[in-house]
């Protein structure tokens, strides 16, 4: 057709309505929309209002038109106008319609609306038994299920689209998916099928001359390669971003080539500003109120990525924290206003690094909570690799409980060393695993026991004559053997729990190896220290909450009597500040339970009147 086009233009040739019609269609298909625009507006109104399958056609051209050069609203204004000329028609002519409005839909972040369309589609066609159409709508949910920032379904839906016919392939690629899929296989941990696809993907497009889809896959492909580099940033390793930023010049340079509307070419504006402020910290500043302008122009999906992108910038650079937060939270709503966590999980997550960072630990859980549900939900994954981001917010997680399984299999994943023994100290002495606190796990004899206490205690290490006289000081047995044979019984305790042998022995020393174990009372000591830097009531709680119980209540211990007292005079001096706030707000019932945890200390020579 090409070159029959070229021909006549060579001749100067006069062309007929039916002839420009298809030039214009031609054209529409390139991508060069300010050609096809003036082809098809010229054979229009020529055209017979009794081949309405040509219409349909026609006016399915002009609505992409419309939408690259003038507006996604004017496009689907003109396909609105098409609806009633598709009652009684083949569903392969439902489609050619209707997947315009689905994808206008998805570019404006209408996502709800786009998906309950497209699934509306994909019934009508299984009532018609035109199954082969059904798999063209349900191809396009690889685009939507990107854009709600469901990855789990958008990887679904591509592999499931592989099995749609070759030839039918190269129809559809007129609304390319597969760097959409890229980018999810990315974000889902699967980063071997992202590059090999992303060049299929455009050469695919150059083999066929679908030139309007240039720019969408530039961008994504420019997105991928930032965020391989920017994972190499924060690991510590050398990174480039200049290929990167040589795919987003090509995404910039299609946007203004062959599409007119300011929305695609804001996209890449945009990015281009968001991927520069690591790259130029100091112009930092300057590049934020350039982005927030441009935001006011774009849509919510995009307005949503680029909060979290410029809170990630002010974070990493230690810049205007509060604006950071401010930008975290406007990223989480804007996103959830239209039902897209495409960056809202990340969010959620950098919100807790945060709190837990300025001790604000009971926010900090319920953003660890959302962001791990979240991670699960949508299979978020690439970016919690990301260890100075979110290395303390997955051992809350840990610590807590939060997703169990996802959360062991995240801390693997990102190569984190997971931490999979609890050890209660506070009250009786026990082992349990991090995500069942409450479900002891036997240490075979009591000596072993206050072995794996005595080392818990003494993190620094000691000598094993030293730990011979403090737990054997007076035995006649064989001590080195019973030493050895209880350091075993800790080994096969801590095996059960699928963690490694816990006691090292270097340059003569012993010592406990805390990589993968979490401990109450280091809980507690945070929550004192916390206390003592500002004594708010809720600080005082925390540590009131922490002490459940004497420090190795069950065992003799004489070496820990120290800490002991320590640790309940740190506990009675949170107490003391907790009950002056329950005198002055008259909270009786709360201030008498806690002078009762009080006098039950009586063994210190504690004594407190109930008054």
């Amino acid at each position: 057709m090409k070159k029959q086009f070229d021909f006549l233009e060579a001749q100067a040739a006069d062309l007929s309505p039916r002839v420009m019609l298809a030039k214009g269609m031609f054209l529409s298909d390139l991508g060069d929309f300010y050609q096809a625009e003036k082809y098809l507006s010229t054979a229009i109104p020529q055209l017979s209002s009794e081949d309405q399958k040509l219409y349909l056609r026609v006016m399915t051209h002009m609505a992409r038109v419309l939408r690259n050069r003038v507006s996604f609203g004017e496009s689907t204004r003109c396909i609105d106008a098409l609806l009633p000329l598709l009652q009684n028609t083949p569903m392969r002519d439902w489609y050619g319609v209707m997947i315009e409005k689905i994808h206008n839909l998805t570019l404006t972040s209408r996502l709800s609306e786009a998906l309950e369309l497209t699934k509306t589609m994909m019934e009508q066609c299984l009532t018609t038994g035109e199954a082969d159409i059904k798999a063209w709508f349900e191809r396009y949910l690889t685009a939507i299920y990107f854009y709600l920032g469901d990855y789990k379904k958008c990887v679904q839906a591509y592999a499931k689209s592989l099995s749609i016919p070759q030839e039918e392939q190269d129809w559809l690629m007129r609304h390319s998916i597969g760097a959409y899929a890229a980018k999810a296989y990315q974000i889902t941990g699967q980063e071997e099928k992202v590059l090999p696809l992303l060049e299929t993907e455009l050469a695919r497009l150059k083999q066929l001359g679908l030139y309007e889809e240039y720019s969408i896959n530039y961008l994504l492909y420019a997105e991928i390669l930032h965020s391989a580099e920017l994972l190499k940033r924060y690991q510590g390793m050398p990174f480039d971003f200049s290929t990167a930023d040589r795919y987003l010049s090509k995404a910039e340079e299609y946007a203004v080539l062959n599409r007119s509307t300011r929305d695609h070419l804001l996209f890449v504006k945009i990015w281009r500003l968001c991927a520069g402020l690591l790259e130029q910290p100091e112009k930092a500043g300057q590049s934020i109120s350039q982005i927030l302008a441009l935001l006011e122009k774009t849509t919510p999906f995009f307005q949503s990525l680029a909060y979290g992108r410029m809170a990630n910038a002010l974070d990493t650079l230690g810049q205007n924290p509060e604006q950071c937060k401010l930008f975290l939270k406007q990223c989480i709503q804007t996103g959830e206003d239209i039902g897209s966590y495409a960056y809202t999980p990340i969010a959620y997550g950098r919100l807790a690094a945060i709190y837990l960072r300025e001790g604000e630990q009971d926010t900090a859980k319920e953003y660890t909570r959302r962001f791990m549900e979240l991670c699960r939900q949508f299979e978020h994954r690439y970016y919690l690799r990301f260890k100075p981001l979110f290395a303390s917010v997955l051992k809350l997680a840990g610590e807590l409980g939060i997703t169990p399984d996802f959360t062991r299999e995240m801390l693997s994943y990102g190569g984190y060393t997971a931490e999979r023994v609890y050890i209660h100290t506070l009250g009786s002495f026990y082992i349990a695993p991090v995500h069942d606190k409450g479900s002891p796990v036997k240490i075979r004899t009591l000596k072993a026991r206050e072995l794996l206490a005595y080392l818990l205690e003494h993190r620094k290490g000691a000598a094993r004559e030293q730990i011979y006289a403090d737990l054997w000081e007076n035995s006649e047995a064989n001590v080195p053997n019973l030493f050895h044979t209880r350091r075993g019984e800790i080994r096969r305790a801590f095996e059960s729990l699928g963690a490694g042998n816990p006691i090292l022995y270097e340059k003569g020393i012993y010592r406990l190896n805390m990589e993968e174990i979490i401990c109450d009372h280091d809980l507690f000591r945070q929550a004192v220290d916390e206390f003592r830097r500002q004594s708010a009531p809720i600080n005082a709680q925390r540590v009131v909450d922490c002490y459940t119980g004497r420090y190795l209540d069950d065992l003799e211990a004489l070496w820990a009597e120290s800490s002991r007292l320590q640790y309940e005079d740190s506990f009675l001096e949170a107490a003391n500040a907790l009950l002056e706030n329950y005198r002055n707000s008259g909270d009786r019932a709360k201030a008498i339970e806690l002078l009762r945890r009080c006098t039950g200390l009586s063994y210190h020579g504690h004594r407190y009147a109930i008054t």
